[in-house]
């Protein structure tokens, strides 16, 4: 007895015009599904599901997308409001549990380690804290300031930004 390789029912290829956006910024992705091993093959039957592989640091998500009687497919994929990091893509048949890697895009976003810092002043007295800004992207933050935007009026804050460069 031979082994049997069964091969899928056609194949897809997943691209974005997306390079580097913000958190929570929603990503289009298109592309095309094929009978063939080759792009160049004729278009899969309409109305064919495309799984859209996206991965982050481990974590992998599917979404999918159904062709058009020219085999090409297009949707938006909304990513969670705070996450943040560098995006791979790829599209398969739904069969198929891995896709290959078609396309990458990066959402920059950052956040406050720890998230909430709670400080006991008392009268005539001062207290003191500090807060991490975690960048979640690959890219380089550049350029950042820090600004007291609302406070007490009674209280007197100090902010001091350590590096411009996350």
């Amino acid at each position: 007895s031979q082994p049997i390789e069964v091969q899928p029912a056609y194949y897809a290829v997943v691209q974005t015009p997306a390079t580097v956006e913000l958190a929570g910024t929603p990503i289009p992705m298109s592309g095309r599904a094929f009978v063939g091993p080759g792009e160049n093959s004729d278009p899969a039957p309409e109305g064919s599901l495309v799984s859209i592989h996206i991965s982050v640091r481990g974590t992998k998500r599917l979404i999918s997308a159904i062709v058009n009687r020219n085999g090409d497919f297009s949707t938006t994929w909304n990513p969670l409001p705070n996450e943040a990091g560098l995006y791979d893509i790829g599209a398969a048949h739904p069969g198929d549990a891995e896709a290959p890697v078609q396309d990458t895009f990066s959402l920059l976003g950052m956040k406050f380690d720890p998230a909430v810092v709670n400080l006991t002043v008392k009268e005539q007295g001062t207290a003191s804290g500090k807060v991490w800004l975690r960048n979640l992207s690959p890219e380089p933050l550049t350029g950042l300031t820090l600004e007291v935007t609302e406070k007490p009026a009674n209280l007197e804050l100090t902010a001091v930004l350590v590096d411009e460069v996350l």
